[in-house]
């Protein structure tokens, strides 16, 4: 498909970002980084293969990717960021405050200024600073709102039910994970469906 998509534009990277989504969609995480190992890297290609690695349970390859990102300035934040979420799901606090502070605001990208919010926001839930994390949401759905990026939405709402839940409040994080549901079902992304929606269920128990 790639290569059939290739023959018909030169920018054979943007078919190739395009098939890989279109796959992580459908839970291919392996299948989209078959794709991506195609066509020559940019930072389009780096943030889904990322991604993909994540998905497909590769947190060491992960890791070892997110580090050969530092090395160039268009793809520093991103790595920056990549490596303060790694350091949060390792119990490195400390580490993923560096990281964080390291990365900035994550500049004019949209995608990257709600990765950098959401990252703060789940190191600020870890630590139980709940209020905190709630600010850090309310300012990544409003970005990911204007961007008219429903995928980035669906993941800011699954973090709001996060510290809704974490705060006791199950109402609120019930209506949270049913909006993540309703917006990755929107944006075609099965895999994150189905994640919220245990999560829906789980907050209605």
């Amino acid at each position: 498909v790639l290569e059939a998509c290739a023959s018909a534009a030169p920018d054979a990277a943007s078919w190739a970002v395009r098939l890989a989504r279109t796959l992580l969609l459908a839970g291919e995480a392996p299948r989209a980084l078959e794709v991506l190992a195609g066509v020559a890297p940019t930072a389009a290609t780096r943030l889904v293969e990322l991604d993909a690695l994540r998905r497909a349970g590769l947190w060491e390859r992960a890791r070892a990717f997110a580090r050969t990102l530092l090395d160039a300035p268009e793809t520093r934040a991103l790595g920056t960021i990549a490596l303060a979420r790694d350091a949060i799901d390792r119990g490195d606090l400390a580490g993923a405050e560096g990281h964080l502070v390291d990365a900035g605001d994550g500049g004019d990208d949209a995608a990257l200024r709600v990765r950098v919010l959401e990252v703060g926001a789940l190191l600020a839930l870890v630590r139980g600073e709940l209020d905190a994390a709630r600010e850090g949401l309310e300012s990544a759905d409003a970005v990911a709102l204007r961007a008219g990026d429903v995928a980035l939405r669906a993941r800011v709402r699954a973090l709001v039910g996060m510290v809704a839940q974490r705060g006791g409040d199950h109402e609120a994080a019930r209506r949270a994970y049913a909006d993540a549901w309703a917006l990755a079902c929107e944006s075609g992304d099965l895999h994150a469906a189905s994640s919220y929606l245990a999560n829906l269920g789980g907050a209605a128990l």
